[in-house]
């Protein structure tokens, strides 16, 4: 705690005085606070019906370049968000960078993952209007899971014919482990498998995607494959068993618009994956799911933009031996947001969520009299950032 406490002074001093390292050495950090306020519902482990502080968070980074070609870079994060995180220091990326070509570059270290429009830059929260993306595709209580891997990639950008715009991929393999403080151990602890060291397995896949000849459209698609092991302990079972998933796949199709002061995306995703027990040779979960979202927004003023989304996520029937209730099967969320940037350095978020169902953010252990089926939030967050 007292490393965490040394973090965000640090970053909170930065802020107020900044640093002035030149072109090739970049600094950079953000120290968000959040404030949420729900109806019944305890949302994403806070106890927000009460109205809840315990969402903060802080990152710092720092970028080289060598020269035109070759660059590294890395960054440190570390947050609360109700029983989560725990203020526990994270390496969120760490790599370097060569750029043979316009067509062909390697990374390789821990690197952010490209999966659909934002989880490789769900980290820059400076970035977005929403205070919260929609959660059935990018969710904030498994940030760290979905954000990085460690291994290689290789990237590029190929122009096509003047009329038909231009094509950029990235593809990549390597491995990921799961943080013991995140959303999934807490789901796994609330269904009586706490997994206590954590998980990892292996991660490969790509993504594509087509840059419009004329300005602001962007339209691709992504692929994610992967495998997972880790040990559980069961209180019927003597000894800590193997909890084991052998395939879990993500693929995504996206789109967005920027056009002066007008934004528009939109997203859909699916995930099939399972999960056993090895030892007893059980299978415990066979999910197959289904999100997507639509978004909009519109700057008013050069300091206020205002917007709203929709999104949707369903879980289709399977024959495991964990089962969502009716209610855990979907969410359903209507959103609409506000961002004021009073200074450079600053910003403020105001959203107002409407949400249907119990798929997303919401934990037995955290709600121990049950789930209503509607959940108001009412999400505050301000942001220093230099």
């Amino acid at each position: 705690m007292m490393r965490c406490g040394l973090a965000l002074s640090f970053l909170c001093s930065a802020c107020a005085f900044g640093l002035d390292l030149g072109d090739d050495l970049q600094v950079h950090g953000t120290v968000a606070q959040g404030g949420l306020l729900s109806s019944h519902n305890n949302y994403l482990t806070a106890q927000t019906s009460q109205g809840s502080t315990q969402w903060t968070e802080a990152a710092l980074n720092a970028s080289a370049s060598f020269s035109d070609r070759f660059h590294i870079g890395v960054q440190v994060h570390t947050y609360r968000l109700g029983e989560l995180g725990k203020f526990k220091p994270e390496l969120d990326w760490a790599y370097a960078d060569y750029r043979i070509a316009e067509a062909l570059g390697v990374r390789a270290g821990k690197v952010k993952t490209p999966l659909g429009l934002f989880n490789d830059t769900q980290d820059v929260d400076t970035l977005y209007l929403w205070a919260l993306l929609p959660q059935g595709v990018y969710p904030a209580d498994n940030r760290s899971w979905t954000l990085a891997h460690t291994g290689g990639d290789v990237y590029g950008t190929v122009a096509l014919p003047p009329i038909l715009g231009r094509l950029s991929y990235q593809g990549y393999y390597g491995s990921r482990t799961a943080d013991s403080n995140e959303g999934y151990f807490r789901t796994a602890a609330d269904d009586g498998m706490p997994v206590a060291n954590g998980a990892n397995g292996r991660l490969y896949g790509g993504d594509l995607r087509w840059h419009a000849p004329f300005r602001g459209l962007l339209v691709g698609a992504s692929l994610g494959l992967a495998d997972t092991a880790g040990k559980a302990t069961m209180s019927n079972l003597p000894a800590p068993v193997t909890i084991r998933s052998t395939s879990d796949t993500n693929t995504a199709m996206y789109a967005e618009l920027e056009r002066g002061k007008f934004y528009a995306a939109g997203e859909f995703r699916r995930r099939i994956w399972n999960l056993e027990l090895v030892e007893p040779n059980i299978p415990v979960v066979a999910l197959d799911s289904r999100a997507w979202y639509v978004m909009g927004a519109y700057r008013i003023r050069p300091k206020l933009n205002l917007g709203g989304y929709f999104s949707r996520f369903r879980f289709a029937p399977s024959q495991a031996l964990l089962q969502p209730t009716p209610l855990q099967e979907y969410s359903k969320d209507w959103v609409l947001s506000a961002r004021i940037d009073p200074k450079p350095y600053l910003y403020l978020k105001l959203e107002g969520h409407y949400i249907s169902g119990a798929a997303n953010g919401l934990y037995p252990s955290a709600n121990p009299t049950g789930f209503d089926r509607l959940t108001r939030l009412l999400v505050a967050r301000i942001g220093l950032t230099f």
